[in-house]
Formats: C-alpha cells, structure tokens, sequence
C-alpha cells in the first residue's frame, strides 16, 4: 500500500471483556491505515482472546506481564514509543484502578507512566456502567484530562438493553483520528452539513428523487470532527450509507423539511455546508392514492424551494455545492452570487455514489482551488484546510 501520512504509533491496552474481540477489528483498521499497533493484554484478556491473535494482527510482539526476563523495562519504553495509548474495552475495573493510581499489572502501571494522550474505551453491563463509583472514577479521569469515549447503548453480552456496550471500531478509529489530526481549525465552531437525497412525494408509493449516496457529506463532517469542530448537526435525507455517529442526526423527507430543521438549528451555529441534493422541482399535485399504471402518464411539475436563497439574510458562513455537466465554472459562479455564499464547491457527476471524487472551489473574495482528485475523505480535509473560516 502506498504510503501517504506520518506513521503514528497506537499502543492498546486490552482488559478482560466479552467485546476484547472488537479491539481485534480496530487493530486491523489501523494497521490498514497505516498506523503502527503496539498490544497489551491483561490476564483477564488472555481468557477471550489470545496472543496469537493480537500478535499476528498487529505484526507485533504483544504485552502481557511486568515479569517476563527482558532488557528494557517495558512499562517505560512503551509509553515512550507510544504517540497515543488507548485502552480499549476498559473495564469498570481498569477505570478504576486508574482513576485512583493502583498500579498491579503491566497495564495499569504502564498508564501511570504514560505522559502521552489517552482514550478511555468503556465497556460493561449497564448497572455497572450506572454505578455511582464508576461515574464517579469517570469523571475524575475526565476532569484529569483523559479522554473518556460514550459507550453505546444496545443489547449486551448479559442478555440486557442498556448503555454500555463497546462501540464500533470504525467509530473508535474515528476519535482517534480526532485526537490525532494535527489541525484544530474549526475549535469553537458549530457546523450544519446537509446531506443525501432529498426527495418529493408523487403519490404514497412514489417519489422524484435524485442519485445522491451522501457519501461526500459524511466524509465532510468528517474532515470537520477531525479539525476539532465543537459540534455537527447532520440533517440529511436518504443516504446510502450510515449516518457519523459522532454528530446530531436529523432525517428529513423533502426541501421544505429540510429548510424548516435548517431554520431550527442555524441560529446556534457558526457554519452552514449545504452538500444534500435537493430536488429541483416537485409535483404540483400530490395525489393521496397510489396512481394506477396507464399507457401514458402526465406529471406536472413545479420549481421547489431554493433552501440557500431562503438563508441568503442568515449570518452564517455558507458553502454551497454545484453538480454540473457543462459550463461546470460558469454556472457555479453564477450561483455563488445568486445565493450569496462565501464558497462554492464543483462536483464531478463521476463522483455520484463514488468513494472518490473530482471537484474544484471557488471563493466570494475570487480565490479558487482548482481540480482536486482523491478519496472522499481526502478532499474533505483539503477542502477544511483551504477555507478561510
């Protein structure tokens, strides 16, 4: 695999939990992105997953007393290899032996020597997770300034539903790019990001709609969760992927659902990325019944809502998007200034449904940047680090 990022160094800690086997998807996850991955296992660890496994995934040797005959003393020489140490599932029982300095194993005296940026990972029943001693541990390691990642809330090992289920390794893959990302460009900044298919109903069954993943909006709330943005509010139609989980997020049907959760929501924020593709016209008539299939079928149409010139008074930094098969520069120009927005950004028709795309920006002061190729994902950061906020 190409090389494209400074290599950074993961040090997990892994304690005894039935979801120790998510902690086997992350190491695969960030291996594939190039990070490397230094394994810690606790006794307790060794019972759901072995050595073996952490070992030939990571491509390390993995970690698991602070006993064994070596050389170097490993509680020191990890911490100092690590750039981020993240324990993941953390246990009620790790949270609190390191909320209150006990250190009687490898991992737990590895964090007390550990001088490097740390995410917590908790994972374990519900009544546990409720427990006013492990609110209590929590919160201490978070006014420590120890990053304290929300379990989820779902069914668990122990047959429950509750709170406090070990989150997704994707999701989990994403903190750490947040802790990791060198930019904090958008500290302080609460941002809207519009998204997906916005559709307009013909009859019960049917609407008109458009080919939008709403790939390119979840990789731009992603590019601004990296940069440190205080908050996302995702409002998107359909989308043909799972929504951030790290943001607020809000599912509309059509323009003027769309335009009214806008509305809701804009005056508390800071920016305003308008990357949904909302239908152009709509049915002047709606019909209540499913139509009946006819040998020819007449739809009168009518132009929808222009969301952006709605907000044009609203004071808020606007990006606009523009999809165009021809006169692609021409006619962007022209909407950045009907609908007064401080960017636009030119996507590729290619780029529908795509992981990649090609695209361009145009800014209000004139400045541009121009023919941008790549992943979704990395635009999105090219285009977070070129405009001006």
């Amino acid at each position: 695999m190409k090389k494209s990022r400074k290599t950074n160094n993961i040090l997990i800690g892994i304690t005894g939990c039935i979801a120790a086997y998510k902690s086997c998807y992350l190491i695969r996850l960030l291996k594939k992105n190039q990070y490397n991955v230094k394994v810690i296992l606790t006794e307790n660890a060794k019972k759901f997953i072995g050595k073996a496994t952490v070992e030939i995934l990571s491509g390390e040797k993995a970690y698991d007393t602070l006993w064994e005959d070596r050389t170097d003393t490993s509680h020191i020489s990890l911490t100092d290899w690590a750039d981020i140490f993240i324990i993941a599932p953390a246990t009620a029982n790790i949270i609190g032996k390191c909320a209150n300095g006990i250190a009687d194993d490898l991992l737990s005296t590895v964090f007390l020597s550990c001088n490097k940026k740390t995410i917590f990972v908790p994972a374990m029943n519900e009544r546990m997770w409720d427990n006013p001693i492990v609110k209590m541990n929590i919160k201490k390691l978070s006014n420590l300034g120890y990053i304290i990642m929300q379990p989820d809330e779902g069914f668990l090992a122990c047959n429950a539903f509750g709170k406090g289920r070990m989150p997704n390794p994707d999701n989990i893959y994403d903190l750490i790019k947040r802790v990791d990302f060198p930019s904090e460009k958008l500290s302080g900044k609460r941002i809207i990001i519009t998204g997906g298919a916005v559709s307009e109903k013909i009859d019960p069954v049917r609407v008109i709609s458009n080919l939008s993943s709403g790939k390119m909006a979840k990789a731009m709330a992603k590019a601004c969760y990296y940069a440190k943005a205080d908050a996302i509010t995702f409002i998107h139609g359909e989308l043909s992927i799972a929504p951030p989980e790290f943001s607020n997020n809000i599912k509309v049907n059509n323009a003027d659902e769309m335009l009214e959760k806008i509305e809701e929501n804009i005056d508390n924020h800071d920016i305003l990325i308008m990357s949904a593709a909302v239908s152009d016209y709509k049915p002047k008539k709606y019909s209540d019944k499913k139509i009946k299939k006819a040998d020819k079928l007449e739809i009168e149409l009518v132009k929808n809502i222009d969301i952006l010139k709605k907000l044009k008074d609203k004071n808020i930094l606007k990006i606009g998007f523009a999809l165009e098969t021809n006169d692609h520069k021409k006619n962007a120009e022209k909407k950045l200034l009907e609908k007064d927005l401080n960017y636009i950004i030119i996507n590729s028709q290619s780029a529908i449904g795509s992981d990649d795309t090609v695209l361009s920006i145009l800014s209000k002061s004139g400045d541009s940047l121009e023919d941008q190729k790549g992943s979704k994902l990395e635009i999105a950061n090219k285009v977070i680090k070129w405009i001006k906020f």
